[in-house]
């Protein structure tokens, strides 16, 4: 296959400890034809500081981030107190159409349940062999939420379009993105793949106008 993804569809834990978890309930990380391209932030530190904050909170993940809050609610350098809870997990295939087999993977978490209203956020996940499509649905409209997108430091953004390096394996690839239902703007940010390490890199960030969201990467020829 073309493409490899991984989302964070479980519990905060260890249940007793988990100081090392991170605010990014439901955030993903793609792969494709074997380069990153979507990236979680990463941490460079253990130090309690606010770079230590940053990078555990759901603003450095590749999610949803409502009302400025952390989905679960990391503090020090390795505590977390109110938590993310999962819910409806599901995955199954199903063939749609010209976009052929797909995947197709829900979930939703219960980490803005302090909030007034409580907002429950639901992520559909539909990977196809060649197109990716994320929808976001809050279960009521927030008075802000951002959706972010990570990008590899060696991505280039070429207006809707993402330009992926070639390897020794593999030529260039360019995929096309688009997002709806939210105003979207780029910014410069930094991506920490070990401790002490600060790599330069994009970041699409979507603000969403109402209650959902839909991100969409196509890389067919």
């Amino acid at each position: 296959s073309d493409a490899a993804l991984l989302a964070d569809v479980g519990s905060v834990g260890p249940s007793y400890q988990p100081g090392h978890a991170h605010a990014g309930t439901l955030s993903l990380e793609l792969s494709l034809r074997g380069r990153r391209v979507l990236v979680n932030s990463g941490i460079s530190t253990y130090v309690e500081g606010p770079l230590r904050h940053q990078q555990r909170s759901t603003r450095s993940h590749n999610t949803v981030e409502v009302e400025g809050e952390n989905s679960s609610e990391v503090w020090a350098s390795f505590r977390v107190a109110r938590r993310a809870r999962i819910h409806c997990v599901s995955t199954k295939n199903s063939a749609l159409d010209s976009e052929g087999a797909c995947l197709l993977a829900t979930a939703e978490h219960d980490g803005y349940r302090f909030l007034k209203p409580a907002i429950m956020h639901r992520r559909e996940i539909k990977l196809c062999a060649e197109k990716l499509v994320i929808t976001d649905q809050l279960s009521n409209t927030p008075n802000s939420a951002t959706v972010r997108y990570y990008l590899h430091p060696d991505i280039k953004v070429d207006d809707d379009q993402l330009i992926i390096p070639g390897n020794a394996a593999s030529s260039a690839l360019v995929a096309r993105w688009q997002i709806s239902g939210a105003d979207v703007s780029l910014e410069q940010t930094h991506w920490h793949p070990e401790l002490g390490l600060a790599l330069d890199n994009l970041c699409l960030i979507a603000t969403v106008n109402a209650n959902s969201c839909v991100f969409t990467l196509d890389w067919s020829d």
